[in-house]
């Protein structure tokens, strides 16, 4: 194994037989123990590339499960049960993973090259990802805006893009405040 990388999958209690399993050994068996497949330096970022938008295949398959119900072959009657005893993960949060993928998708076909890489980043973009009565929709035009504010020396975070694509007034903003457990109670108490 090489000194670079030396990764310990340690799987407790986990199904030898299962896809995951086997996926995740093979891994370690196959791919840190310097059987390297690639040439060159495109093959590996285009490899890299494919793992950041795994997400958007994620959603497509959470989506399929949920719209054609097949959930209910293995005997779970909400997409809600099926996610929370089969992946641990609550419904709204595979729905977050859905909304994001669709805005990844959107801006795709709207031609831009540079996307959202993961769901944090695409889900201050959810909001925007609605079509109004003439048929207009604000992603793509938010999405440039955060390509085009977000200097090219810095990553794109999840945060520069809520940041950016916030339409709230500066003045009107909400602001934080400390107050303290006793005074938040009292003020409970009186709303």
């Amino acid at each position: 194994m090489s000194d670079a990388l030396n990764i310990t999958i340690a799987l407790e209690n986990v199904d030898s037989s299962s896809p995951l399993w086997q996926t995740l050994v093979n891994l370690r068996d196959d791919g840190f123990n310097n059987q390297w497949p690639y040439v060159n330096c495109q093959e590996v970022e285009a490899e890299i590339n494919t793992g950041f938008f795994s997400y958007v295949r994620l959603a497509y398959f959470l989506d399929k499960m949920r719209v054609y119900k097949l959930y209910q072959q293995q005997g779970f009657k909400t997409f809600k049960d099926y996610c929370l005893k089969i992946f641990r993960k609550s419904s709204y949060y595979c729905n977050k993973i859905i909304a994001a993928a669709q805005v990844c998708i959107e801006l795709a076909a709207a031609g831009f090259d540079k996307l959202p890489s993961c769901v944090a980043q695409a889900l201050p973009l959810v909001k925007f990802n609605t079509v109004d009565g003439g048929g207009n929709s604000q992603l793509a035009e938010k999405w440039q805006k955060v390509l085009d504010e977000t200097p090219k020396d810095k990553p794109i975070t999840s945060n520069a893009i809520a940041q950016i694509v916030d339409d709230t007034p500066e003045k009107i903003k909400p602001l934080p405040i400390k107050v303290k457990p006793e005074t938040y109670a009292k003020l409970e108490k009186i709303a």
